[in-house]
């Protein structure tokens, strides 16, 4: 099993952002790091993203993902966060970032 997984520094820093907007932010690193290992590993141990199920095999590949970003609402709870690639959670224009996930979904051509 690949041993990639948050830092401290995700975790907080997305406590603090979310707290300081007035939302929802208990997320603990256990409760994450169990989420992801139940939901997010294959057979195998491989971790993946909860969007492209890429494996996620770099440390700085790993980012934790709000479904609801914090900027449109969405609290740093353990059912609005998953296990993402730091290419699909990134700034670009194609990326999920700030977009809502049925929003970003419906973009997708898979999805069509």
């Amino acid at each position: 099993m690949n041993r990639v997984m948050y830092t401290d520094y995700q975790i907080s820093g997305n406590l603090r952002r979310a707290a300081k907007k007035g939302l929802l932010a208990s997320l603990s690193k256990k409760q994450l790091i169990e989420l992801t290992n139940k939901y997010f590993r294959d057979e195998n141990g491989i971790l993946h993203c909860a969007y492209s199920w890429m494996p996620i095999t770099i440390k700085n590949d790993l980012e934790m993902e709000h479904i609801i970003p914090i900027s449109r609402g969405g609290g740093t709870v353990l059912f609005n966060v998953v296990p993402c690639l730091s290419v699909i959670n990134g700034m670009g224009e194609d990326n999920k970032a700030t977009k809502n996930l049925l929003d970003w979904w419906e973009e997708r051509d898979f999805y069509k």
